[in-house]
């Protein structure tokens, strides 16, 4: 199935302002993504399916100019698979 044809990505919130509800989820997500002193390098959404983490994740990175890199969890995780998934994003927001 295209992504042209799938109803929850044709009509997924494309901006931050288009999300509904998880207000506190939005402002603290958001906060933490502009403090240019963060030390926390990571971010965990975490809550039960249809909550909208990842519609939160796919706003946020589309307003702010970041690509995504998404992995389920029954992708291979190993240390090694993550590390090179991470070496190159230094432009990236992995969620």
């Amino acid at each position: 199935m295209s992504i042209e044809n799938n109803w929850t990505e044709k009509y997924r919130p494309k901006k931050i302002s288009d999300i509904i509800g998880n207000k506190e989820a939005k402002i603290a997500f958001t906060t933490w993504l502009k403090d240019k002193k963060r030390r926390k390098k990571a971010v965990l959404l975490y809550g039960p399916a249809g909550v909208g983490k990842t519609s939160l994740a796919t706003a946020v990175a589309n307003q702010f100019g970041y690509s995504i890199i998404e992995m389920n969890a029954s992708d291979t995780r190993t240390k090694k698979t993550i590390n090179k998934i991470g070496q190159p994003t230094t432009s990236y927001f992995c969620f």
